[in-house]
């Protein structure tokens, strides 16, 4: 072979190694790369873990150094995972708590990763709706009622904006004002006699729960925005006020979510840009309530309900009033003013409409429930009634209130059961010192036991046994006023508790003139409460049989 050939063959076998060296160091420092990068990732998501891990628990000491009786945490859900995931309701998750600590005035939790103080002794629970209201004047989630419109409202505001509005809506819910409402109830009462006359004609078992929720519907509408809506004589799913109210209190699993997410960690969750209520609701009374305040432009007229009073509140463009601060001791009288728009003066209206149809509809079914299961405690409900309709032969009016003490007490043992919230939150507002030292910071959140109040035996005699005559004239006495709080306590009290009182005493007295109540064959004897509801609800609707009394049954 020719020398030059050889080398030219030579010098090819070497260019074609090199290439082939060349290429596997290429692909080594490729996979070099690829894992230094891998590792960065690693690094970066273990960095991220261990500084989450560490924020969660950061505060976990909290009621340690206070001398605090508390429960060890769980990472990122503390003592409150049942209720974060949706198992158990707020109240069942705090009563489980209280029950580890029975004699312990206050209990050190966890809610999520902040800390909260659970008040289960009467007198310290006084001091804290009460007697110093005004370091706790505020719900859990008041420092963020700006991040959503439908929240600045009563229910979740605090301070000075609470005050105010609270103090100007006030006299709507007096009791002359109450009163005056009572034809617009007894005529709601006329319909839902009417729809259950045609109802039981079909079925003598009927969803209670859908039909308390559309006579309340009705009796709020009417009495605060001066609509009938006619939800008892429309089929439910056609029915705007009917969609609208299941949209505010839905209990879907996004829902739900959105409920624990909103509650436990309010700043990542509106700071994530969430909302707990759709636009939708806001757009649909802001367009009732305009169309109602051009009608009574219109015709020059006043109903004195609540568009009267937001049409008063709108022409005064401000609202003024005493500054919360009065409450302290030794503080000089100080006033101030704020400015209000159509959307704040709506929320109001929907707060109050949400509250007024909801939580009443809800006692009502509980109490056709529970009266169901006891004929013998029926019984006296309607001897009670036929009495007093035999004195009355006008018809159903304002007096039922005052005449029928025996139904206001099953109404009373029905709230004690199933209280509208199970749980009274607060939120430290200026940080106080409790009498026996332990001190609280603003932002720490309170939460006060209701449902376990109610059915605990320190307080109740055989808690879990339905007997209204814990409430009898005789008996009431031995129920502190500050173990029994079905609609709060202090200057937070449910504001439209006596309206509240009046439909629900207006639709039963209806209801038991003519029927008589018993639980279907084979349906479960106790009540399961869904934990995806801010509000106490049944999990599955209550199904009754309706009886007439006319007719002959066993």
């Amino acid at each position: 072979m020719p020398i030059k050939t050889r080398q030219q063959k030579l010098n090819y076998y070497y260019y074609i190694c090199n290439t082939a060296d060349f290429i596997e160091s290429l692909r080594i420092l490729s996979s070099n790369i690829i894992l230094v990068k891998m590792l960065d990732v690693y690094f970066t998501i273990m960095v991220i873990i261990v500084v989450i891990y560490y924020l969660s628990q950061r505060k976990f000491n909290y009621w340690k150094v206070r001398n605090v009786k508390y429960l060890s945490p769980m990472p990122f859900v503390g003592n409150y995972s049942a209720y974060i995931f949706q198992k158990k309701t707020l109240g069942e998750t705090v009563q489980s708590i209280c029950q580890k600590w029975p004699d312990e005035p206050l209990i050190g939790a966890f809610y999520g990763t902040e800390p909260v103080l659970i008040v289960q002794d009467p007198e310290y629970i006084k001091l804290v709706t009460t007697t110093d209201f005004y370091y706790f004047n505020g719900r859990e989630v008041s420092d963020y009622i700006h991040k959503e419109t439908l929240s600045r409202n009563i229910f979740f505001a605090n301070g000075n904006w609470w005050n105010l509005f609270r103090k100007n809506l006030s006299p709507f819910f007096t009791s002359i004002n109450i009163k005056r409402m009572f034809p617009l109830i007894a005529n709601h009462c006329k319909s839902l006699d009417k729809l259950l006359e045609t109802e039981t004609q079909v079925s003598k078992d009927l969803d209670v729960s859908s039909l308390m929720m559309r006579y309340t519907l009705d009796c709020i509408c009417s009495s605060t925005l001066g609509i009938d809506p006619t939800a008892l004589s429309t089929t439910p799913s056609n029915h705007p006020f009917v969609h609208v109210g299941r949209m505010i209190f839905s209990t879907s699993t996004y829902r739900g979510i959105q409920t624990v997410f909103r509650a436990v960690w309010p700043n990542i969750f509106y700071g994530l840009g969430f909302k707990m209520f759709p636009n939708d609701i806001t757009d649909f009374f802001l367009s009732v309530v305009k169309k109602q305040l051009q009608e009574r432009e219109d015709e020059r007229q006043n109903r004195h309900d609540l568009i009267d009073f937001v049409a008063k509140l709108q022409k005064e463009e401000y609202i003024t009033g005493d500054s919360i601060h009065n409450l302290l001791k030794n503080s000089a009288p100080e006033k101030i003013r704020m400015k209000i728009d159509d959307v704040l003066l709506v929320t109001q209206v929907v707060s109050i409409f949400a509250a007024g149809f909801e939580t009443s509809a809800t006692t009502m079914s509980f109490v056709l429930f529970e009266l169901a299961k006891y004929p013998e405690i029926q019984q006296r409900v309607l001897d009670e009634i036929d009495q007093y309709n035999a004195t009355k032969q006008g018809g159903l009016n304002y007096t039922c209130i005052t005449e029928l003490p025996y139904l206001y007490q099953c109404i009373q043992e029905t709230l004690r059961l199933y209280p509208s919230l199970q749980v009274v939150t607060r939120e430290v507002f200026k940080s106080y010192r409790f009498p026996n030292g332990v001190q609280v910071d603003r932002g720490v959140r309170v939460h006060i036991p209701v449902l376990h109040m109610h059915r605990n035996p320190k307080h109740f005699k055989d808690p879990h046994v339905f007997n209204p005559d814990r409430f009898s004239l005789e008996q009431k006495h031995t129920v502190s006023d500050y173990v029994f709080m079905p609609f709060g306590k202090g200057p937070r009290l449910c504001i439209g508790s006596r309206f509240g009182k009046m439909q629900m005493m207006a639709g039963l007295v209806s209801i038991f003139t003519k029927y008589r109540l018993e639980l279907p064959t084979g349906a479960s004897t106790e009540v399961q409460f869904e934990p995806r509801s801010m509000p106490t609800q049944p999990k599955k609707g209550l199904h009754l049989k309706f009886i007439s009394r006319n007719s002959t049954f066993n």
